[in-house]
């Protein structure tokens, strides 16, 4: 198994670093504190973090002489693991006062060339809040661009509401029966979700069980297509970034993880035909599809073209093509200590219905949704043209963001602008 990175102290621009010990836990507490309005999982978590295979925590703190805190004091963590090429960021701390003095780029500089044995850094992805394009401004002045984003429903604040109104507590050893649910509880969210399942004549029958990793990677793809068609600017992802994961809790599973195979041998992940496809049975469709099917025998260019028009797409021998709307991948999680969800969907439509499922089976979850969203880096808010249901909770949109190494940007310049960093880094 993987094991966390062991780094010596290190030493650069005032700022020594050096690998998380038990004892720096009290300081933790103390740099997180106003964190998410004080209700922030490091000093929790972090323990377990540290003593988790192949995560890595790292802490900071000034070179003696060098600032008037004592040389002892933490004033900054960054905590992750690495996969392959990617770096997964579960937190990365600055305290109030240490802001603005290139804490945080020393901390990411330095867990970035950790692991440098399994060659450079192609992705990175971190937790933050929409108020933060500091955070963005850092990976980009490290040499990262923003290639995705990846939303939480519910926000932090409707789920500790739902959870205070049902008696969850997370870890306890008896829990509640969730007599109200999740969608229930966020006013408006049923209702909307129910309506736009309509709109697009999806119903809870239409979703299937993955049954074979074929079938999964047949599926990713499609929608990942999908999302390019939406949005172009994601064929600005570098090559070498795999795009065959499914989003989770502030991080990323490969299709080919023993993860998502053992989620898939365990009847764990779903799949939604898309509508326009023969094998979604909806009564809109249904006539469409029995009608172009009709002509599959066919490959003359004629037959491609009226199964084109019915809005169904055909390989070059005239052969109707399987489509897929969205993945959802549910599942405990121990880390987050509830119920999860990954939804991988084809674009903002397709969020709605993903969510009615989950919630029709789901009584209480948490939610990471990849939509094929990307902000541009003049413009990272990332409650930017959310769908609809995301404004019905409470309090900000928490959410994830996959940075990839940008070849062309000059990450050792200094551009001067660090004094960004003082805004809160989450």
């Amino acid at each position: 198994m993987a094991q966390p990175v062991q780094t010596a102290t290190v030493r650069t621009k005032g700022v020594q670093i050096r690998t998380y010990l038990h004892q720096d836990q009290p300081a933790v507490v103390d740099i997180c504190k106003k964190v998410y309005n004080g209700s922030d999982y490091m000093p929790r978590m972090i323990q377990h973090f540290a003593e988790r295979d192949g995560t890595t925590v790292l802490v900071s703190q000034p070179e003696p002489g060098c600032a008037a805190d004592p040389a002892d004091a933490i004033h900054g963590l960054v905590c992750g693991h690495r996969r392959g090429s990617a770096w997964f960021l579960f937190g990365l701390r600055v305290a109030e006062h240490a802001r603005g003095k290139g804490v945080a780029r020393a901390l990411m500089e330095h867990i970035c060339s950790c692991s440098s044995e399994h060659g450079e850094v192609a992705a990175v992805t971190s937790a933050t809040i929409p108020q933060n394009p500091a955070a963005v401004r850092l990976f980009e002045q490290l040499g990262f661009c923003h290639t995705h984003t990846v939303d939480m429903w519910p926000s932090y604040a409707s789920l500790a509401s739902y959870e205070q109104a049902v008696g969850f507590v997370p870890g306890a050893p008896q829990q509640p029966v969730f007599h109200t649910s999740l969608i229930d509880h966020v006013q408006g969210a049923k209702e909307l979700l129910m309506q736009a399942s309509s709109s697009l004549s999806v119903q809870a029958e239409h979703w299937v069980q993955a049954s074979s990793m074929q079938q999964l990677q047949q599926a990713v793809g499609s929608i990942r297509q999908q999302q390019m068609e939406l949005a172009p600017e994601l064929q600005l992802v570098p090559a070498d970034l795999p795009q065959d994961w499914l989003p989770w809790v502030y991080e990323c599973w490969p299709l080919d993880s023993p993860y998502v195979q053992e989620r898939l041998q365990d009847g764990e992940i779903w799949l939604l035909p898309h509508p326009s496809t023969p094998v979604h049975h909806s009564a809109s469709s249904s006539s469409m599809c029995s009608s172009a099917t009709s002509f599959t025998s066919s490959s003359s260019s004629s037959s491609q073209q009226l199964l084109q028009a019915a809005g169904l797409a055909t390989d070059s021998g005239g052969n109707l093509q399987q489509h897929y709307a969205a993945v959802v991948l549910a599942t405990w999680s121990p880390e987050f200590r509830r119920r999860c969800v990954g939804i991988l969907a084809a674009g903002d439509a397709f969020v709605a219905p993903a969510l009615h499922f989950v919630g029709s089976r789901e009584p209480h979850f948490v939610s990471f949704v990849d939509r094929g969203s990307r902000h541009s880096s003049g413009k990272p808010d990332p409650t930017v043209a959310l769908p609809e249901v995301f404004s019905l909770t409470e309090g900000d949109s928490n959410c994830f963001i996959v940075y990839a190494r940008n070849e062309a940007a000059d990450a050792a310049g200094d551009t001067g602008e660090e004094t960004m960093l003082e805004a809160c880094l989450n």
